[in-house]
């Protein structure tokens, strides 16, 4: 399971989620397309990779926060 953690300013709970790529996970939260969220994967800025292209492990940690 990738484990999704949203920054305390964003007022959403950790999950877990199943899901091979980052847009696969953040699809569970539709309300989140927002430009101004920024999104690390394991520590790595999401949006320098292939954005929701960017595959996820079953270890890997999603932190989202705001710019």
């Amino acid at each position: 399971m990738v484990r999704i953690v949203f920054g305390s300013e964003l007022g959403v709970d950790p999950t877990d989620v199943e899901a091979r790529t980052l847009g696969e996970a953040l699809d569970e939260f539709g309300d989140l397309e927002d430009d101004e969220l920024r999104v690390f994967v394991d520590g790595v800025d999401a949006q320098r990779l292939e954005g929701d292209l960017t595959p996820v492990g079953d270890e890997d940690t999603i932190l989202v926060t705001r710019w």
